[in-house]
């Protein structure tokens, strides 16, 4: 009984260490959202969407089943690009929107040997940190021009 308390305690212990982690990585301005936009996009690239959406879920504004949809819409078109677009070379800063004080969305492109993949991140600032309203990535460059 001993042991499956302490054990119990160890994976609350890492589950709060866990939610202190992502407090801290909450950006306070515009500059801390892109650079978060792009960490998450390149998390996606060298962990795996499984993974990226474990580490970067508690930084999201929105529910879990609006998470969940995200994920899966985009391991799906990963899947899809993924052999025919070639190995991914480089991300590029597109543009980045802010409407009012609390709503921002980024444009990255990443560049593939082959082709060009569009990332949007959307974030709302409720009081004074940006979260993660949401990640979409596309093919279509009309979704990057205003």
């Amino acid at each position: 009984m001993a042991l499956r308390h302490f054990v119990f305690m160890g994976l609350l212990l890492m589950g709060l260490s866990r939610a202190v982690h992502a407090e801290a990585k909450f950006p306070k301005d515009t500059n801390g959202a892109k650079q978060l936009c792009m960490d998450f996009v390149e998390t996606l690239e060298t962990k795996g969407v499984q993974m990226a959406f474990l580490d970067y879920r508690p930084l999201f504004h929105v529910n879990a089943a609006e998470v969940a949809a995200m994920r899966e819409s985009i391991k799906q078109q990963m899947f899809v690009a993924r052999p025919t677009y070639g190995p991914p070379l480089r991300f590029e800063l597109l543009n980045q929107t802010e409407l009012g004080q609390s709503l921002l969305r980024v444009h990255l492109a990443e560049i593939f040997l082959h082709d060009v993949v569009f990332w949007q991140c959307t974030f709302y600032k409720p009081q004074d940190h940006w979260k993660l309203s949401g990640i979409e990535m596309s093919v279509d460059p009309d979704t990057v021009f205003p």
